[in-house]
């Protein structure tokens, strides 16, 4: 098993997030796109604190420093 870090494009964090909300639940999201719960739940923290300027580039978000 490889502990490579996996990196999500701006894209793919925007697509979780608003999977989520159709879908009613994270979970539901989760199972489809094969990821943490948590990754959603801090992507929608973002998404809500920066609106169009979450997920800017690479590194930790701004929302968490």
């Amino acid at each position: 098993m490889s502990n490579k870090k996996r990196s999500y494009t701006t894209v793919y964090k925007r697509y979780a997030v608003k999977l989520s909300e159709e879908k009613g639940n994270v979970v539901k999201a989760v199972r489809e796109l094969g990821i943490g719960a948590q990754l959603i739940h801090c992507w929608q923290k973002e998404q809500e604190g920066f609106k169009h300027n979450s997920f800017p580039g690479h590194g930790k978000s701004e929302a968490y420093r």
